[in-house]
């Protein structure tokens, strides 16, 4: 496998009903012009999208046109994404997303469809994240979708697909998909994080939920190094000192993305001691349980309170280690280090 970004992504684990619903209208010649596909981050939307632009766009040299989706220079597929450097920006950790997708890329797609497909058959856009397209840049795609051009296919990714226009999304043929489950995910991690061992590729599955793309994400972070940190922080001293929040903060920003990283994984621990709590709450029989949370509601806001300050954070551009010590702050205020 030459690389783990979407597009070079060789083999596609699970997903095996929404392929299959792909191929069937593909191969009875009544392919839907727009699919939305949605499902959780990192489970593999992008994946699943180049994947069935490589059926359509395979020719009379499939092999061919694999090479140069991978590459990024099929010149009949256009991907539009939150990149820094607009539609046809290569994937690049460090460049920093944009907020949105903007009218300039809807405008790239019109302009993409406009000319005659290079390879004599379809042309094929992926929109990677229509959840986060702009009012401008949504309606721009919606009149494109409605009046779409001969051998145009649109294959849509959202995360949230609530947040899409209604218009837009029944228009689409929707394709929903679930986690994987945990022999899938272990042979998805074997083949995106070859250099790691079987320990470490249990455990990032575990954190990453189902979610092939998280998991490859939080190798990248150190997540599991962030994850263990996260539970030591819960675990804290209920007044800790000024002298370790700094520590604490330190570790974090030594790693590229620990600020977004760490966040998430904080805010997944409390949810985590949550849907915990609720299970045990529930149960009727007389074993031992672990601790139900004393006051949920303060940790499910607590939880909601993180999700915030981490996207106003990244909205404003905000200073990560202040941020970092205003949760830090926030969690022993509010008296949740050290207690159950």
């Amino acid at each position: 496998m030459s690389g783990t970004a979407p597009r070079e992504v060789a083999n596609l684990h699970g997903h095996e009903a929404a392929l299959a619903s792909f191929s069937r209208a593909w191969n009875a010649g009544r392919l839907h012009h727009a699919w939305l596909i949605s499902g959780a981050p990192g489970i593999g939307k992008a994946t699943l999208a180049y994947q069935l632009a490589r059926i359509v766009l395979a020719g009379d040299d499939p092999e061919a046109a694999s090479r140069r989706i991978a590459a990024g220079t099929h010149p009949d597929l256009l991907v539009v994404e939150r990149t820094a450097t607009g539609a046809r920006g290569p994937e690049d950790r460090q460049k920093r997303l944009r907020q949105e997708i903007v009218i300039d890329d809807a405008a790239a797609v019109g302009s993409f469809l406009h000319r005659t497909a290079a390879m004599g058959g379809w042309r094929v856009v992926i929109v990677d994240g229509l959840d986060q397209a702009n009012r401008s840049a949504a309606n721009s795609l919606l009149r494109l979708i409605e009046e779409p051009p001969a051998q145009a296919l649109f294959l849509l990714t959202a995360s949230a697909p609530g947040r899409v226009l209604p218009t837009l999304r029944s228009r689409c043929r929707s394709l929903r998909l679930a986690a994987l489950d945990d022999a899938t995910m272990l042979a998805a991690l074997a083949d995106l994080l070859p250099d790691r061992d079987d320990a470490d590729r249990r455990a990032l599955a575990t954190l990453a939920r189902g979610a092939p793309g998280r998991a490859v994400l939080l190798a990248a972070d150190d997540g599991l190094a962030l994850s263990r940190l996260a539970t030591e922080v819960l675990e804290a001293s209920p007044r800790p000192s000024g002298a370790w929040s700094y520590e604490v903060v330190d570790s974090v920003l030594r790693r590229e993305n620990g600020f977004s990283t760490f966040i998430d994984l904080l805010s997944e621990s409390i949810s985590a001691k949550l849907r915990a709590s609720e299970v045990m709450q529930h149960r009727d029989d007389t074993a031992p349980r672990r601790p139900i949370l004393r006051d949920p509601q303060l940790w499910a806001e607590t939880c909601s309170q993180l999700v915030r300050l981490r996207a106003e954070t990244e909205a404003l551009n905000l200073d990560h280690r202040q941020s970092l010590l205003t949760g830090l702050d926030f969690l022993s205020r509010v008296g949740l280090l050290g207690r159950p």
